[in-house]
C-alpha cells in the first residue's frame, strides 16, 4: 500500500476524537450520571424480581447446607473404576507381550 493510499484509508492521530463531545453522534451516548445504578431507577423496574418476591431463606445471611445425598433427583457418582462401563474397550487385564520387541534390541533402529 502506498503512502497516499494509507493516508486516504486510515485516520491520522490528529483526526481521532479525544472526547465524547468531538464525536459526530455525541448526543446518542448516555452520560455516566444517566446510567441507572439500582433496579428502582430502571424504567420498567416493576418487571424485575423484587426483594419482596424472595423467600425468607433466600434473603437469610446464612444459607442452608446440604449433603449431596440429601438433594433429590441427582445421579449416582461412581466411587470405584469398576462402577463405570468400559464402553471404550480399555484393557482390563494383563496382556502377554512375550515375543514383542525389547527396546534394548532396538538401539540400532533409526528414530528420525
Amino acid at each position: 500500500m502506498s503512502k497516499e493510499e494509507a493516508d486516504a484509508t486510515y485516520a491520522k492521530p490528529s483526526d481521532i476524537p479525544s472526547t465524547v463531545a468531538e464525536l459526530t453522534d455525541a448526543n446518542n451516548y448516555a452520560l455516566k450520571s444517566e446510567i441507572p445504578t439500582t433496579v428502582a431507577e430502571l424504567e420498567d423496574a416493576d418487571s424485575y424480581l423484587q426483594d419482596s418476591d424472595l423467600s425468607d431463606w433466600a434473603k437469610a445471611e446464612e444459607k442452608p447446607v446440604y449433603d449431596y445425598s440429601e438433594i433429590a433427583n441427582t445421579p449416582a457418582i461412581p466411587t470405584k473404576t469398576s462402577d463405570l462401563t468400559n464402553d471404550a474397550g480399555f484393557l482390563t487385564a494383563h496382556q502377554d507381550i512375550s515375543g514383542k520387541a525389547n527396546t534394548a534390541d532396538l538401539s540400532d533402529v533409526a528414530t528420525s
